[in-house]
């Protein structure tokens, strides 16, 4: 609560939006400091778009960092993250993120991809979301592939990408990361994938 208005205290809160934002966090508080960095540009940019952070066992002191409010909301409304991630690698992760059905499209990014605060980033995020709403109903995600992945057609892991949250690809998703972790390999795999333009 913040001068009389409500803000939700939780992901299950969260009133059904057409967008949102999302990223991970994991681990030590330091990466809570990143994500809350990125959170801080987004909302001063984009205040009235969702930001959605999947989290898992965090402490209190980390739920504190992400959730620091203003008059234009808390950094980050919080989701728990499915106990199987946790033994898993970041790409195994970032399952959870179609696991956001409150929201019909989802631009990720990693806690330690920061937009750059400048003029230009208000045509970026403009930018950004066309590119959302062009998405062919074909592909549940669109993102920049790392390069030194390129060579393996059936490997993704970005930082930065717009996905439509599903619950049949979460649970293909889950079940790939699964297999193939018991296999000992180290990529995970979606049915439809593309390099999207630098987001500065």
């Amino acid at each position: 609560m913040v001068r009389g208005r409500h803000f939700p205290a939780s992901y299950e809160e969260l009133p059904p939006s057409e967008t949102c934002y999302a990223t991970l966090v994991y681990g030590p508080a330091h990466i809570a400091c990143l994500a809350a960095t990125v959170g801080a540009v987004l909302r001063d940019v984009d205040p009235a778009r969702p930001r959605v952070a999947v989290t898992r066992r965090i402490s209190d002191d980390t739920r504190s960092i992400l959730t620091a409010a203003n008059d234009a909301g808390p950094l980050w409304t919080l989701m728990e993250g499915s106990e199987w991630t946790e033994c898993c690698k970041h790409t195994g992760r970032k399952a959870d993120l179609w696991r956001i059905h409150r929201c019909g499209l989802v631009a990720f990014l990693d806690a330690d991809a920061l937009p750059i605060a400048s003029p230009s980033l208000p045509a970026a995020i403009t930018s950004l979301w066309a590119m959302a709403a062009a998405l062919p109903p074909s592909a549940d995600v669109i993102g920049a592939l790392h390069d030194r992945f390129m060579r393996f057609t059936s490997c993704f892991n970005s930082g930065l990408m717009l996905l439509r949250p599903s619950a049949d690809r979460y649970e293909a998703y889950r079940s790939l990361v699964v297999r193939r972790r018991a296999r000992s390999r180290p990529c995970t795999h979606t049915t439809a994938h593309a390099r999207a333009p630098a987001f500065t």
